[in-house]
């Protein structure tokens, strides 16, 4: 045992020895030191597309606050990694991305973080699936897609309903009927008007504009045919929302991918792309449209002369029908599922 203990400590004193010699002769070499860098950039609001101060930027261990100019910058980030950049603040939805930091400093990294939008009441709505809900003058009005129906509501006791219609062009006596989609309302020398967008079970798609009667029932006034699909000749656009401008009616199409603006028989006249696909809600607010999709939780602003996005919202519950706007507020349609309520949600926007 002894003896192994002397030829142990003979080793290590030879090893510190060969060590030493190598260094002075430079056969020795260090570890690199890895390179790093700076990522910086500006943090904007998504809504006014302002600089947002005061948001936080984490990337790994490494964090900053936005000043305020919603100016940020983090330094020490390791080169040819991959890395997480996460951006944080109140009332916004958190901004998550992945990049590769390259052998150079990362500037002008911009970020639009989406504002939330949060809806401030809720009521429930008459059926699963409502499919779009309009004032004529001081009465609500929804479509109700699964039962087929016009609901007539009570704007006084939260929008519940007090008597129904047969959906435009159903014939419940031999079992034919008609799905409603996005509605909306116009007014023209004291007559009250409510626009509906009405699917047939044989892919027919109509535009039905009804007088309301002074005893709460509709008159189908006219019925417009909708453009041919891009999907075949035997198949029509269906518009999942419709809305009017004051000079204008414009619809959007999930299935088609497009929003609409119409001329004064209802004829297409210009047809624009939406920034994303699947448009399934529209609104004008007497400034600009707003437009919601059902693969998005943003709510789009849209500049009215181009349709250009100007800046979005991201919902916290997202609707999956129509809009409407009327009085300041915003209303979505949000649909029921199995043992759960359809609701209509109010919202106020900046």
């Amino acid at each position: 045992m002894f003896h192994r203990t002397i030829i142990l400590l003979h080793c290590i004193l030879i090893l510190t020895l060969l060590v030493s010699c190598f260094k002075k002769q430079k056969h020795w070499v260090d570890a690199p030191e890895l390179p790093h860098y700076s990522v910086s950039g500006t943090v904007y609001h998504s809504v006014t597309n302002e600089p947002l101060p005061d948001a936080n930027v984490t990337i790994g261990i490494n964090s900053t606050v936005t000043d305020s100019l919603g100016n940020y910058c983090i330094s020490n980030i390791l080169g040819g990694e991959n890395h997480t950049l996460t951006v944080t603040k109140a009332y916004f939805e958190t901004f998550t991305t992945f990049f590769l930091m390259v052998y150079e400093d990362l500037n002008s990294f911009d970020i639009t973080l989406g504002k939330m939008l949060y809806y401030q009441s809720s009521k429930k709505g008459p059926s699963p699936t409502p499919n779009g809900l309009a004032w004529t003058g001081d009465i609500p009005w929804t479509s109700a897609g699964t039962r087929q129906r016009i609901y007539v509501l009570n704007d006084a006791e939260g929008l519940k309903w007090v008597k129904y219609f047969d959906s435009p062009g159903s014939n419940p006596n031999k079992s034919s009927y008609t799905t409603p989609y996005g509605l909306t309302a116009t007014e023209e020398n004291g007559t009250h008007y409510l626009w509906v967008s009405i699917a047939f079970e044989d892919d027919k798609t109509y535009l039905y504009k009804m007088a309301v009667q002074p005893d709460t029932t509709l008159r189908t006034e006219t019925r417009y045919d909708t453009p041919e699909s891009i999907h075949g000749p035997d198949v029509h656009v269906l518009f999942d929302d419709v809305t009017y401008d004051g000079i204008n009616m414009w619809s959007c199409s999930s299935r088609e991918s497009r929003i609409y603006k119409h001329g004064p028989d209802m004829t297409v006249i210009e047809t624009y792309d939406p920034p994303t696909e699947r448009p399934s809600g529209i609104a004008w607010n007497g400034q600009r449209f707003l437009l919601s999709t059902s693969r998005s939780n943003r709510l789009y602003l849209l500049q009215k002369e181009t349709l250009e996005p100007t800046g979005f919202y991201v919902f916290y519950d997202p609707p999956e029908a129509g809009l409407t706007y009327r009085n300041g507020f915003l209303w979505t349609c949000k649909h029921g599922w199995q043992a759960w309520p359809s609701y209509f949600h109010q919202y106020i926007l900046e």
